[in-house]
């Protein structure tokens, strides 16, 4: 089957049919305020999209990738994680939420990731490359063998979060010491 291109749509503030959308490329199109609740997306990309304040209740996001988009305030902890997988690359993240996800192998490459919640997330395996990741929160999270060796602004509590064979570099691995309530010098 071939991609079908949905270019420069606004569905801002619209409630989506509940229906399954299958290999569907959207460009450049406004989901601002859309309730995409119930919704499935398969082998779809979201390219130059905004996709700020869009509910996401239940959606199921299958096989599908976020490229140079705006997501703010979505909860993805709440949508339906049945065969779950998507990554972002060059895209602004913001005030959303990723908790008690199983995110193994994720992918988030370029990326502005700000205030976002990171609570019981499973990132093991996953990529932070090129990402900046400032005042997002990881907790309890299993981090083991994350590339983190390009991120930035990170702020990870190595008492709360499992780490062994994550990548990081200097000097912004010197980070992983503000939780050790020391003075370096």
């Amino acid at each position: 089957m071939e991609m079908t291109i949905i270019e420069g749509k606004d569905f801002a503030a619209a409630k989506l049919s509940e229906e399954d959308y299958e290999l569907i490329e959207f460009k450049n199109c406004s989901f601002q305020d859309c309730d995409l609740s119930n919704i499935s997306f398969s082998d779809c990309i979201f390219t130059g999209c905004n996709l700020s304040l869009v509910t996401i209740a239940n959606t199921k996001f299958q096989d599908c990738e976020f490229i140079d988009s705006k997501l703010l305030g979505l909860r993805f902890d709440e949508i339906n994680t049945i065969l779950m997988d998507f990554s972002f690359t060059r895209c602004v993240i913001l005030n959303c939420h990723f908790s008690n996800l199983e995110l193994k192998k994720f992918k988030f490459e370029g990326c502005q990731i700000n205030e976002c919640d990171f609570f019981g997330t499973n990132l093991e395996s996953a990529s932070f490359k090129e990402c900046d990741l400032n005042k997002s929160v990881f907790r309890e999270c299993d981090l083991k063998k994350v590339d983190f060796s390009t991120a930035k602004n990170y702020d990870i509590d190595i008492n709360f979060n499992e780490i062994s064979k994550a990548v990081f570099t200097l000097p912004e691995a010197t980070n992983l010491l503000r939780s050790l309530d020391i003075v370096l010098k």
